[in-house]
């Protein structure tokens, strides 16, 4: 009898290490398409506009602690003044925080299409998919009270304003939001860019392994704990993203992009070419992180 009750013990044990937290992918991969229907979310466009109203409407479901960040950049060469919005929703009150980001704007041209196209990218992995976990996260906390850690996050405007050769136009919002920071300075920071493909791969990327390395150890050790093969050890270039400008501050955020997507700033970048596979693993891989 003693044998079988710790037999059982045992299963029960492996069992609860490896449940699932109870991200919903359908509603994220649902998130995807209501951003995508207004269109590209590119600055000072009408698509743009309606898409910030609906996220600051929707996490304020999730949250009374929404604030918009509104700021512009002025782009000498291209003779335009964007008008452009963070967005912060907060969870908590824990002293010890975690910042959650992705970019919410889309890319004003398809440079990657043969040949180059200006119309602009309907951005359905590249922005939306990032923002539609986050969305997707917020809805679980605003039913879960949180225990260690307070939880922050952010949609920055403008990540993809930038071209070739000028990487100073890239990344605005969340250039702007870390030297006007509207949140206390979290313990660490995971940025979701690219996270939909239909053939996930998270590689570790360069500027996140050097600078962040014990966080990138910590999230795909953990990923890899619940089963997600879609983290892989093989890694990547340092790219030019969102998290750098908080790497250049001394706060520790890593990128978990996937950039092995066929349909990166083309015109097919669209909901048809998005999965849940990749939606459902960083989000119960987060989810996870956030409970511990």
């Amino acid at each position: 009898m003693k044998k079988s009750l710790v037999v059982l013990f045992v299963l029960l044990c492996f069992s609860f290490a490896n449940a699932q937290m109870g991200f919903d992918a359908k509603n994220a991969l649902n998130y995807i398409k209501i951003q995508c229907d207004f269109g590209a979310r590119v600055p000072n466009t009408e698509a743009h506009e309606k898409c910030k109203n609906f996220l600051v409407s929707e996490l304020k479901k999730f949250t009374p602690k929404v604030k918009e960040q509104k700021f512009t950049y002025n782009d000498l060469e291209r003779k335009q003044v964007l008008n452009l919005t963070n967005i912060v929703a907060s969870f908590g009150e824990q002293k010890t925080r975690i910042m959650l980001c992705a970019h919410w704007d889309s890319r004003p041209f398809a440079d990657k299409e043969n040949p180059p196209s200006q119309k602009p990218v309907t951005g359905a992995n590249d922005g939306a998919s990032g923002v539609a976990a986050l969305l997707e996260i917020a809805n679980y906390i605003s039913k879960h009270p949180l225990k260690n850690y307070g939880i922050d996050i952010i949609f920055f405007d403008g990540e993809d304003w930038g071209e070739e050769g000028r990487a100073d136009k890239y990344c605005l919002g969340s250039e702007y939001f870390s030297k006007n920071m509207l949140i206390e300075s979290p313990a660490y920071g995971i940025l979701l860019d690219l996270i939909a493909d239909k053939n996930p791969e998270y590689k570790i990327e360069g500027h996140s392994s050097y600078f962040a390395a014990d966080i990138v150890y910590k999230v795909w050790q953990k990923a890899k704990k619940l089963g997600y093969t879609e983290f892989s050890d093989e890694r990547i270039g340092m790219l030019i993203d969102d998290h750098l400008p908080f790497l250049k501050k001394g706060i520790p955020v890593i990128d978990i992009i996937d950039l092995d997507y066929p349909h990166w700033h083309t015109l097919k970048d669209t909901p048809e070419n998005c999965s849940a596979q990749g939606l459902f693993a960083v989000g119960e891989t987060l989810l996870a992180l956030i409970y511990e």
